[in-house]
């Protein structure tokens, strides 16, 4: 997911995969880990915008649903009868799922650089 996120908010970016030290820390501790694995030409021609999607991010992450609240609503999902196919969690999730049915790829690119203040 990270590395999907990285390359969809700066493209090329390169994909740095999902490294097993990494998993299981909390997302900025496995955030700053790709960072500090940064080579210097990396760093050079990606370490300002990597930094800005970061803290925008972590921003994100940190006003979202919390965990039990997520849980919660997974399991009222999951309990219906038939489960839905798809389902959104938060109001976050509704808007975004709204912008990709409405926006064109261009216009989402934008947008998603704009977020993170990247532009």
């Amino acid at each position: 997911m990270r590395s999907a996120l990285v390359v969809a908010v700066v493209p090329g970016l390169p994909d740095f995969g999902a490294e097993p030290a990494a998993i299981g820390r909390p997302r900025p501790a496995a955030l700053q880990h790709v960072a500090d694995s940064l080579t210097a030409d990396e760093k050079a021609l990606y370490g300002e915008e990597f930094a800005k999607f970061t803290n925008a991010l972590n921003r994100v992450q940190s006003a979202g649903l919390s965990a039990q609240t997520s849980a919660d609503r997974v399991v009222e999902l999951v309990e219906q009868q038939p489960a839905p196919i798809r389902a959104v969690l938060g109001d976050d999730a509704e808007k975004i799922l709204r912008l990709v049915r409405e926006k064109s790829d261009a216009e989402l690119d934008q947008l998603r650089r704009q977020y993170v203040g990247l532009d």
